[in-house]
């Protein structure tokens, strides 16, 4: 469970536990204002463990909330 506001303008994944699916993490990051940094690092976590599919939802997410 997630607090309301959260703030993760400095947010480094380093290990992801439990190994969630990509649109179960992505509503967190809406949460805050779009900052990019965000969006890279849980796409470079899921590049490490090689979930290709989950690293694309991610970028495209990315790109949906920047030009939104």
């Amino acid at each position: 469970m997630w607090p309301e506001q959260v703030r993760l303008g400095e947010l480094t994944y380093t290990t992801r536990l439990p190994h969630l699916p990509a649109a179960d993490r992505l509503p967190l990051l809406a949460r805050d204002e779009y900052l990019p940094h965000g969006y890279r690092q849980l796409t470079a976590a899921y590049q490490r463990v090689g979930d290709d599919a989950a690293t694309r939802l991610v970028q495209l997410a990315k790109h949906r909330r920047h030009r939104a």
